[in-house]
């Protein structure tokens, strides 16, 4: 039996199904969300010591909508509500506003909820600025 997931996840699940219920009941007659977290870090380092740490993070957020044959995919880092708002009737409006495309199809109607472990990378190259 699998655990349920943590709360960090819950709400990640939630925020993304509450983008596709928002996108259906704007006129999609079809959406899906991704969304992507993740962070780098990277050290500095000058005379063979460590000279500083940098850590970066980011999110994306992505909505894809189907109206007819014609499809819309937009993306935002900002998960405010009124961005959210906005997100999903920018979708809805481009989409409508496409000509009519190829067949589309979306995936099976199961919610898909992948993650993965933590990617590491390491470069023990230096780079080292010449003055002019």
């Amino acid at each position: 039996m699998k655990s349920p997931p943590d709360k960090e996840t819950a709400a990640a699940i939630d925020l993304l199904q509450d983008l596709v219920a928002r996108a259906r009941k704007a006129g999609a007659d079809a959406a899906d969300a991704v969304l992507f977290e993740g962070f780098r870090c990277r050290t500095r380092s000058g005379s063979a010591r460590p000279s500083g740490f940098e850590r970066s993070e980011g999110q994306d957020l992505g909505l894809r909508v189907l109206v007819g044959k014609q499809q819309a995919i937009v993306s935002s880092s900002d998960r405010a509500p009124k961005t959210l708002v906005a997100l999903v009737e920018r979708a809805v409006a481009m989409a409508k506003s496409r000509a009519r495309g190829p067949v589309l199809r979306f995936s099976p109607t199961r919610p898909i909820l992948r993650t993965t472990g933590l990617l590491s990378t390491c470069s023990t190259r230096q780079s080292r600025v010449q003055k002019p």
